[in-house]
């Protein structure tokens, strides 16, 4: 967008206090308005991927942060505008829209949280869905108008940079853990170093998969019906007594520290090798949990 065209749009967009009830409007752009709720709603998002607390904010800094927040929503509904004034709107599902939708009941632990949270959003699973159809609309609109902009880069000019930044774009050893987490919190289950044996022993034994045991045992609601999956990690980001085993162990193994100090693991590194230059390892930590805190 050219700062003419952004100076010509600014007597378009309407501006209100951001206080009231959440329902009332906090701006208003082509007729559409961005509520109280929404705008509390990103920026609740905007501190989390910031790793900041509003309490921790100055009044100059929270003042700030929440102009930044509403500038880019407005900017969400001014090129949702121009799509509209394009003429571009479909009516079967993008995509991504499957994706974005599975992403976002995957936060929650239970299937209950997810309506209670879009409850609380003053949403409904059509609303969501209806919002998700047209956030993807509005991506592939403006990556269209950005698209005849872009220089044609050719195999010489990537194989420069890439010479240039190589070292940058190293992706660290990396591992993939998943863990079955049993809890002693449970005052009818003191002692669950028996109940580790026997899943280490059906585990071992290859009787049932790890996903298997998982499902059926783990203490964990967020992880058991995926496997226990845990996601990547590079040994940067783990502890040491958590990170270091796999590059010995090669089957699952108590930890030998007494159990004030830290819980009976086991691990197994299923497919643990190191990468190529620049790719991520294909390791696979499996882990067996129990833990006093």
């Amino acid at each position: 967008m050219s700062c003419r065209l952004a100076l010509l749009l600014l007597p378009l967009c309407c501006f209100f206090a951001c206080h009231g009830k959440h329902s009332s409007p906090a701006a208003e752009v082509y007729g559409q308005r961005i509520t109280r709720l929404e705008l509390d709603e990103s920026m609740r998002t905007h501190l989390w991927t910031h790793h900041q607390k509003w309490t921790d904010l100055a009044p100059a800094a929270r003042k700030q942060t929440r102009w930044e927040v509403l500038e880019n929503l407005v900017n969400d509904r001014l090129i949702r505008a121009f799509r509209l004034m394009d003429g571009t709107t479909a009516t079967l599902p993008t995509p991504g829209e499957k994706r974005e939708a599975d992403m976002q009941q995957r936060q929650f632990a239970t299937a209950a949280e997810f309506p209670q949270r879009l409850a609380a959003q003053q949403q409904t699973p059509r609303s969501l869905a209806a919002d998700i159809h047209e956030a993807q609309l509005d991506e592939a609109w403006i990556t269209r108008q950005i698209q005849p902009a872009l220089q044609e880069i050719t195999p010489q000019q990537l194989r420069s940079w890439y010479n240039e930044f190589k070292e940058t774009l190293r992706i660290p050893q990396a591992f993939h853990a998943a863990h079955l987490f049993l809890t002693r919190h449970d005052p009818s289950k003191p002692n669950r170093e028996a109940e580790i044996h026997e899943l280490r022993r059906q585990f071992m034994a290859k009787e049932k998969t790890f996903a298997q045991l998982t499902a059926a045992h783990s203490d964990d609601a967020r992880t058991k019906k995926l496997g226990g999956d845990l996601g990547w990690f590079t040994q940067q980001r783990m502890p040491a007594d958590f990170i270091e085993p796999p590059h010995l162990r090669r089957s699952p193994e108590r930890n030998r520290r007494p159990p004030h100090q830290r819980a009976p693991r086991g691990r197994s590194a299923a497919s643990h090798r190191r990468p190529p230059p620049a790719l991520p390892a294909a390791g696979a930590i499996r882990v067996l949990s129990c833990r006093d805190h």
